[in-house]
């Protein structure tokens, strides 16, 4: 098969029906204005032909000028237009271009694009096979503004494509999903899926205007037979108007026009009054000067990149590998599909999740469009909340390269196990969002960040594999990371602020910028430049000075929890560190959890417990008293183990809200109050066979407050005069 001249030869045929179609659509919008000329900034409103046979007409009329360039060397070709005329527009004749007052540009772009979609289709069928083709349109006010002038085009395209005695009206229904009304609570989407399931009943083919398949209705997905994208407006479908508007040969100066367009990137996002505005040019030339010298505002990028973020090496490292996907991407080096895009950002308040998806964007190069659910849902009523979300997800889609950031993703609770009526009115918000997610993820060019404070609240459904290809713990910044948001926000390099840090070891991010911002404020009120002091003063007000039997119990704690996951097998934490506002040994997640993994990990969130016990002899309330403690984590393992995974009695998936634990059976009380009191003795013999161990981290956190994943490992490694590193039977 001859591949090149297939593709010329089929270019050929699209620049001839291009050509056809677009000279009958301007021949009936003269013959339409000759007597009363349309007062509209648009052509939308043009005169439509009353009967079949006015198409057929128009469509028969043929006959294009010569250019006047046919007849010139190329250098009185260069002269010409450097005066301002374009001479494949201008006829050898002299026939002058009908220039219309009111050009229908959005007409002959319907025209110019189903010439490119359908003109090597089956003369015998027709471009709108029985079924549904979808032309997706995104924009709702684009969508809008396509339905009039789509229903006149059409018809000629259906003449001008199909042989035999086939009648448009006969074969072919137009259905267009609408704009949502501020005045009505009725979901648009459910007037298009009764349209469409009327025409498909009646065995038409069914051209449908809509964002994406999920706004048909189930038949209409099933029997879908074409599926294509409404483009944005560019250069070369400028330059196919221009044939159509602005020459009476069919031909214009195309490399010169493409030269001159070519200095406007962003023509597709020009308001269409400027497009329009631009077509009331007498050349073809002028009008591409207009174009090009129209410039729209670039969105802004968020100043902070990857750099910014300071305390969270692990975060940035896995970070900037996407950020090179991108990059690599944008220089057409990489598919798109080959990028994971899409990252769930998991954390307590305040560790700058936020802060690190503006990151992403900046180093990127992207537009940021953030949303949540609280701002989505102030929009109204249920059918206003996924209306808001839609445009959201429609401007991150049209802004691409871009950052669409879902905060508060933790506010999409489970669907299962809450009241009847919150149930189901949850169910057709996370079904919502479900919906925008796919629609995301099938967008180039877009990167998907959502937060959570609280990872196990979340519907499932959101967050399993494919909806986010990455989920990362951002915790709490080390030293160096406190030191670096110090010096950022004080903006004095010179303060020795790295010996501070192990003070604010155990603070978030915001946390120690706040403590920034009130040094400044007391050094300013002070008239008087940043110095130490007032930076003392403001960790003296946030921070309280260390009770070193409070640190002590904290290092037994960490510690405890670091022994039994070393040396029950668990992957070592990558940080260990205490503080006088809290501790934490930041250990990975198993990525599948087995019985014995699950049994191992649970025994890992009683060790600090047992380390308590063990050294001190008594309990204190660092092992409980929130749902992010060990004890409401171990619960939510133990219960999880019984009700979601299948490590029970019974095979049935009922997982249990939170709230809905005082309504658990006396049977199922009985199995996770078996499973966490044989992890806490599981615990405790692991800490009473290595007391050694849990000693030698204990002195290294007193010291240095902090250690990284290295630090850790040398003093968990045996060595010669060590004693033996095991699980007590």
């Amino acid at each position: 098969m001859n591949t090149c001249g297939s593709t010329s030869s089929s270019h050929a045929r699209t620049r001839a029906l291009t050509l056809r179609l677009t000279k009958a659509i301007m021949d009936r919008h003269r013959e339409g204005h000759c007597d009363a000329l349309s007062e509209s900034w648009g052509a939308d409103n043009a005169p439509r032909p009353a009967r079949l046979p006015d198409i057929a007409r128009l469509l028969a009329v043929s006959g294009q000028g010569v250019p006047i360039a046919s007849q010139m060397t190329p250098k009185e070709i260069a002269d010409v237009i450097k005066s301002g005329i374009d001479p494949y527009a201008a006829a050898i004749d002299g026939t002058a271009v009908r220039q219309a007052l009111h050009p229908p540009l959005t007409d002959l772009l319907c025209a110019i694009h189903l010439a490119q979609w359908f003109s090597d289709c089956d003369p015998d069928i027709g471009p709108f096979a029985p079924g549904v083709t979808l032309i997706r349109v995104a924009d709702d006010a684009l969508r809008e503004r396509l339905e009039d002038p789509m229903g006149f085009v059409l018809p000629f395209a259906w003449e001008a494509l199909t042989r035999g005695s086939k009648k448009y009206p006969d074969h072919v229904a137009l259905v267009c999903l609408e704009k949502a009304s501020a005045f009505s609570k009725s979901d648009p989407r459910d007037k298009l899926r009764e349209s469409l399931d009327e025409a498909l009943a009646k065995g038409l083919g069914v051209v449908a205007l809509a964002a994406d398949p999920s706004d048909l209705s189930e038949g209409g997905r099933m029997l879908m037979v074409g599926d294509v994208t409404w483009p944005s407006l560019d250069g070369e479908a400028l330059i196919d108007l221009l044939r159509a508007t602005h020459s009476a040969t069919g031909e214009v100066a195309e490399a010169e026009l493409r030269t001159r367009l070519r200095g406007n990137t962003r023509i597709g996002a020009l308001p269409w009054p400027v497009v329009n505005h631009a077509f009331h040019a007498s050349t073809t030339l002028a009008v591409a000067d207009r174009v090009a010298k129209a410039r729209v505002p670039t969105p802004p990028v968020p100043r902070r990149t990857l750099d910014d973020v300071c305390g969270l090496p692990n975060v940035t490292e896995e970070l900037r590998h996407l950020v090179e996907d991108v990059r690599q991407w944008q220089a057409d080096e990489l598919d798109w599909s080959d990028v994971s895009a899409s990252i769930l950002l998991h954390g307590p308040p305040g560790v700058g999740k936020t802060m690190i998806a503006e990151a992403i964007a900046g180093s990127t190069g992207a537009t940021f469009i953030s949303t949540s659910y609280a701002e989505a849902q102030k929009a109204g009523h249920l059918g206003d909340y996924l209306r808001t979300m839609s445009a959201h997800v429609n401007r991150a889609i049209s802004s691409a390269p871009a950052v669409f950031f879902v905060d508060e993703l933790d506010s999409y609770v489970s669907r299962q196990g809450s009241g009847k009526n919150f149930s189901t009115y949850m169910h057709s918000v996370v079904n919502g969002l479900l919906e925008q997610l796919t629609k995301l993820n099938d967008a180039p060019g877009v990167i998907v960040v959502a937060a959570t404070n609280h990872l196990n609240v979340i519907d499932s459904a959101l967050i399993r594999a494919g909806r986010f290809d990455r989920k990362i713990s951002v915790g709490l910044p080390d030293k160096d990371g406190i030191a670096a948001i110090l010096s950022g926000h004080l903006g004095n390099e010179a303060l020795p602020l790295h010996d501070l840090s192990h003070r604010l070891v155990g603070l978030s991010g915001a946390d120690v910028a706040a403590i920034a911002r009130t040094a400044k404020g007391a050094a300013r009120r002070a008239r008087e430049t940043v110095a130490l002091c007032h930076v003392l003063s403001a960790i003296d007000q946030r921070v309280p000075r260390a009770d070193p039997e409070h640190i002590r119990r904290k290092a037994i704690h960490e510690a405890g929890h670091a022994v039994v996951g070393h040396v029950l097998g668990l992957k070592p934490g990558h940080r260990i560190f205490v503080a006088a506002v809290g501790g934490g040994y930041d250990s990975p997640v198993p990525p599948i959890m087995t019985p014995d993994v699950a049994d191992k990990e649970l025994a890992m969130r009683f060790g600090g417990r047992a380390a308590e016990v063990a050294f001190l002899g008594t309990l204190s309330t660092g092992s409980g008293g929130s749902e992010h403690s060990d004890l409401g984590g171990a619960t939510d393992l133990a219960i999880d183990l019984e009700q979601a995974y299948g490590f029970g009695p019974s095979l049935i998936y009922s997982p249990v809200a939170p709230a809905d634990r005082h309504r658990m059976p006396d049977d199922l009380l009985e199995r996770v109050e078996r499973r966490l009191h044989l992890a806490e003795d599981r615990a405790r013999s692991v800490i009473n066979a290595n007391r050694h161990l849990v000693e030698r981290i204990v002195d290294a956190l007193i010291e240095h407050r902090e250690l990284d994943q290295d630090a850790l490992l040398e003093l968990l490694a045996p060595d010669a005069c060590d004693c033996s590193v095991q699980e007590a039977s």
